[in-house]
């Protein structure tokens, strides 16, 4: 399905960051990218879920580059320190957007 720009910023304006999934109980739930909206030197990526949630992830346009939020941030890229399925620790995210970290026992 094609999405016109002002359906997009619609949708983005409901959306959610794409990392607070977890706390939202939706990261079992497949997404698709649906488009992308500019705002200055900001690029919100839009994705839906099949219960029809939008979730968003940020990229900057940095000069000639688009890197990801966290790389414009720390000035580095991103370590994907992601947990295994056996286990490890991980941050749970509640619906204001605040984190706490949870560990998983592995058994």
């Amino acid at each position: 399905m094609q999405y016109t720009q002002k359906q997009l910023e619609e949708y983005l304006k409901d959306a959610y960051s794409y990392e607070n999934r977890i706390g939202w109980e939706k990261e079992h739930l497949t997404t698709t990218f649906i488009g992308t909206v500019p705002k200055g030197k900001r690029l919100y990526d839009l994705y839906t879920d099949k219960e029809n949630n939008y979730w968003y992830t940020v990229r900057i346009i940095d000069g000639n580059d688009i890197i990801s939020e966290t790389e414009y941030v720390l000035g580095h890229k991103e370590r994907r320190n992601r947990p295994s399925a056996k286990g490890g620790s991980m941050y749970q995210y509640n619906n204001t957007g605040s984190r706490r970290r949870i560990f998983k026992s592995v058994i």
